[in-house]
């Protein structure tokens, strides 16, 4: 019985333990701890606790790698099969949905524990530099596994509720919001009740409350707890034992709620999706009116298939306008019922806001721009069309680009509130000997990321985003240690800075033409594909 229950879990792991890639995604991030640890060392003698920064490093950065591989790699378990009409062939095999989450979920789990457990050895040399004990290691590492069981699970299930790995993905992101939010609230509260009910039982009660949601949070435990000196405490903490609780109420629930959510999974779909976020089923043959095509009709194609068409303007001026009128609220508890934000600190909440949620947009599609075309392998007949493949991606892009336009409003707004200090903020940019360059690096920097990401997405069926972050943040810590060291040599001061401003655009600008040049390549050779 145990044997045919695990049988695809088996399968899965001798398979991923046979290629090649596995073994390479481990070395590279072993390779990227070692480098960590080398610039630990250089910089060691200007530093108290070098061992405790570097450890303390390691443990953000596995608490980020977490967090992407939720939404890029275990969000997309049971959703890739759904999506690849796989799923009903698996059930129709007679596989119970256990044998299906095992052989799908745990497995990625597993190879994920292998990952996080593959650093310990190296971790330990902190122990040598000082400032950290081998008990805080072994604290921080069962928390974080305990953390990654949870996310692993949370993943799992939402990938079972999806229909896709975009909706998964949408969903993990919007409770973990909630909870946030959640969280922002019950503090403010706290906070406006010390102001004017100091020593109270009930902020006394509410704080313990918040302590206690805080102390079960992997990462605040690290930082406040683990991480202090003296630490003396059992790696087995409530924050151990609550995300174990959890990730198994995920599983279990994944598991009852499997055969309801699966149950169409013999249907599958005869092409992609509209991004409509008021679309309607077929009714008597017939899909709702678009309007007539546009002139760049591959831009149209993608304003409504990616960009979500005009429905999604009402949607998110909407959403945009609750999500700042939210903070505003926040913000009008913070300060103890009373109003003082000023028109200009609003002109900065607009500014702030439109900023985030712009690149968080453009990442988005980025990442889809190709990804429908790759999928649903249309790249053949869109180059029947007489258009190039340059021509092709320059009209996926400007019909993603219009999407852009709710959110570039609220960027206007921002700025017609208080254009004194927009135009305070360009004479800092344009007239300052260093305001100048670090645009120029947050830009070449934005544009190279979005190359990688629409680069990555011609391989990765889901995740090129969270692909694409770890990838980044790998190379900017080698590149960061020699530019360092550069910027050392040129002596510091101007010399230095110019030095280091021009080695990073040039860096960008390198990345840059070469990931376009090579994304047209793999468009070629994917069209050419039958």
């Amino acid at each position: 019985m145990f044997r045919g229950t695990f049988a695809l879990l088996q399968q899965a792991l001798r398979t991923d333990s046979r290629k090649l890639s596995t073994h390479l995604f481990m070395l590279l991030f072993v390779a990227g701890i070692l480098i960590m640890l080398y610039a630990t060392e250089q910089g060691s003698s200007r530093r108290s606790a070098p061992g405790k920064e570097f450890f303390t490093s390691i443990c953000y950065l596995n608490y980020g790698a977490i967090i992407l591989a939720g939404l890029g790699f275990f969000s997309s378990a049971i959703t890739e099969e759904k999506e690849d009409g796989t799923l009903g062939l698996l059930k129709m095999t007679g596989m119970s949905p256990l044998v299906l989450l095992l052989g799908k979920s745990t497995s990625r789990l597993i190879y994920a524990l292998i990952l996080l457990s593959v650093q310990v050895p190296f971790v330990l040399l902190s122990i040598t530099l000082g400032g950290v004990m081998l008990n805080q290691i072994i604290a921080a590492y069962v928390g974080l596994a305990a953390f990654l069981i949870m996310v692993a699970n949370f993943g799992l299930l939402a990938s079972v509720i999806g229909r896709n790995s975009r909706q998964a993905i949408a969903l993990m992101v919007i409770l973990a919001v909630v909870y946030i939010v959640l969280l922002v609230i019950m503090i403010v509260i706290v906070e406006s009740t010390r102001r004017s009910m100091p020593g109270t039982l009930f902020r006394d009660q509410v704080e313990d409350v918040l302590e206690f949601f805080a102390l079960n949070h992997v990462i605040y435990r690290i930082s406040e707890v683990i991480m202090q000196t003296g630490f003396n405490e059992s790696p087995f903490s409530w924050q151990v034992w609550g995300n174990l609780a959890q990730g198994g109420f995920y599983f279990l629930f994944s598991w009852v709620l499997f055969e309801p959510c699966t149950a169409s999974s013999l249907q599958t779909d005869s092409g992609p999706e509209r991004a409509d976020l008021f679309k309607t089923r077929k009714t008597d043959g017939k899909n709702r009116n678009r309007g007539r095509a546009w002139d760049l009709a591959l831009a149209w194609k993608d304003f409504h298939f990616i960009a979500g068409g005009f429905s999604s303007f009402l949607f998110k001026y909407i959403l945009y306008s609750l999500i700042i009128g939210l903070i505003c609220f926040l913000i009008y508890l913070g300060e103890n019922f009373h109003w003082g934000m000023q028109r200009e600190d609003l002109s900065w909440l607009l500014i702030s806001f439109s900023l985030v949620i712009l690149a968080i947009e453009l990442c988005v599609y980025a990442a889809r721009i190709f990804q429908d075309e790759v999928r649903w392998q249309t790249l053949s007949v869109l180059v029947m069309l007489p258009l190039s493949i340059p021509q092709i991606a320059y009209q996926k892009i400007a019909g993603c680009l219009w999407g852009l336009v709710p959110i570039t409003t609220f960027l206007l707004l921002g700025c017609a509130l208080a254009p004194e200090n927009v135009f305070e903020f360009l004479e800092n940019v344009f007239f300052n000997e260093y305001g100048f360059f670090i645009i120029l690096m947050i830009l070449g920097f934005c544009v190279a990321f979005l190359h990688l990401i629409a680069y990555l997405s011609l391989y990765v069926k889901w995740g090129a985003i969270p692909v694409a972050i770890g990838v980044t943040v790998f190379f900017l810590t080698c590149c960061g240690i020699g530019t360092g060291a550069i910027f050392d040599g040129g002596g510091g001061g101007d010399g230095g800075f110019y030095v280091f401003s021009f080695v990073w655009i040039g860096i960008f600008g390198v990345i840059t033409v070469v990931l376009h040049i090579l994304t047209g390549e793999k468009l070629r050779d994917l069209a050419a594909k039958k």
